[in-house]
């Protein structure tokens, strides 16, 4: 059926991206989807949750890829990441404000 669908929503204009990967000898490289990139501009925040026991962390990050290893735990565990970054054309946006009624 029909239903209504409600946003994230946060003081500033961003764009993400999610999924989910897994280490392999300790590394994984998380390719992004090259339309996503067209949508956004300046520096990414990437949030990384292992499921498993193992401490991650972002050792790379590149033009269209970033790279996730573990400094200790399982080397193999998969993880869930997530990634934001400015609506491009709207970096500097912020709390824009709105006239009254």
């Amino acid at each position: 059926g029909q239903r209504k669908l409600y946003a994230f929503e946060q003081a500033s204009n961003r764009f993400a991206d999610e999924g989910k990967a897994r280490l392999v000898n300790g590394a994984a490289t998380v390719t992004l989807d090259p339309i996503f990139l067209e949508t956004i501009e300046g520096d990414w925040l990437i949030h990384v949750t292992p499921y498993g026991n193992a401490s991650l962390y972002i050792a790379e990050i590149g033009k269209d890829y970033f790279v996730v290893k573990a400094s200790a735990g399982r080397g193999d565990v998969e993880f869930a990441w997530m990634l934001t970054a400015a609506r491009k054309g709207y970096a500097n946006v912020r709390l824009e404000e709105v006239a009254g009624p």
